[in-house]
């Protein structure tokens, strides 16, 4: 009588093309905290841009990254509840914006006056540090909710207490506070 050794079982084709650990490996990819460069990569525009701003060279491009910043600054404060005390800074940082742009639009230039660059300044100092806190998942989702909006508005849904800037070929929704 022969012996016969027994053969390892082949895989499934769901278990070779789905491995059991990648909901494990996905969940754990969107905790983790955003990579240095990551959280660099998404600063360097904004800082750009109020460092351009500062200088008095601001310009349609380097309101719309700062524009982008207090977006995804207030999203990540209200829906994520991080740096959630920081919310009026945010709103802040969109009135300085708001006024820039209606100044320019009325004839004068891309220039911020002190008070908003100290709003702005406070604003992306915050934004930084709600960056070092978020998880990739937290900032996806924020992306993903801001891009939304954006689409939305430009598609003429408008929510409520928002006010939307159109420059140049595009637009841009500012949300208002509600409680100013």
């Amino acid at each position: 009588m022969t012996h016969r050794t027994r053969h390892p079982r082949k895989p499934r084709f769901a278990e070779s093309v789905f491995p059991a650990d990648v909901p494990l490996l996905f969940a754990m990819q969107r905790a983790a905290k955003l990579l240095p460069a990551e959280r660099a990569g998404h600063l360097a525009p904004i800082q750009m841009a109020f460092d351009a701003f500062r200088r008095g060279l601001g310009s349609e491009a380097h309101w719309r990254a700062l524009a982008d910043a207090m977006n995804l600054g207030c999203e990540l404060a209200e829906r994520h509840k991080i740096a959630s005390d920081h919310l009026p800074t945010f709103e802040a940082g969109k009135a300085a914006l708001a006024a820039v742009i209606e100044r320019q639009q009325a004839g004068s230039s891309w220039t911020l006056r002190g008070t908003e660059i100290a709003d702005i300044d406070l604003a992306v100092f915050i934004h930084k540090v709600q960056l070092d806190y978020c998880s990739r998942g937290e900032f996806s989702a924020t992306v993903t909710t801001v891009i939304a909006r954006y689409r939305g508005v430009l598609a003429g849904q408008v929510p409520a207490g928002a006010r939307v800037f159109t420059t140049g070929a595009s637009s841009a929704a500012t949300q208002e506070s509600a409680h100013a």
